[in-house]
């Protein structure tokens, strides 16, 4: 089961809903709800992920240091697009 719900309903344009099959790659409301899930399901994993790094202390510092990772904690670190 997915961690993820929503807060509060709000109403959703019929017109909108029917093209998220559609941007999803769904042909049809069954397909779009499994395409959901596995969606959900996956970033639990990758939120599971990243808390075992954050609750181990050695996996933590090797994360952080680690070269590739390294120039994204500097706080001066700035991306130009």
């Amino acid at each position: 089961m997915s961690r993820l719900f929503a807060a509060e309903v709000l109403e959703f344009p019929e017109s909108d809903a029917e093209k998220i099959p559609a941007l999803m790659g769904a042909s049809d409301l069954q397909e779009l709800k499994l395409l959901d899930q596995k969606a959900r399901y996956k970033f639990d994993e990758i939120i599971n992920f990243f808390t075992v790094f954050e609750t181990h202390e050695e996996f933590r510092e090797y994360f952080i240091n680690h070269p590739k990772i390294k120039p994204f904690m500097d706080p001066n670190y700035c991306v130009t697009i």
